[in-house]
């Protein structure tokens, strides 16, 4: 992943994330990094991912 442009990540139709950057994904999973130490999981199959411009 040469970009790291901020995502938007809902879940169910709400917004759980936002502004957060992408630094890994698998098949199941979107490893997402807000801070330093700030790491998430989320699961492609449950959430959609936006790029935020």
């Amino acid at each position: 992943m040469e970009r790291q442009l901020p995502v938007r990540v809902f879940q169910n139709d709400h917004l759980i994330n936002s502004g957060a950057t992408v630094v890994r994904f698998t098949d199941t999973d979107v490893i997402i990094q807000s801070r330093v130490s700030d790491l998430t999981y989320y699961s492609r199959r449950d959430c959609e991912f936006f790029e935020v411009r």
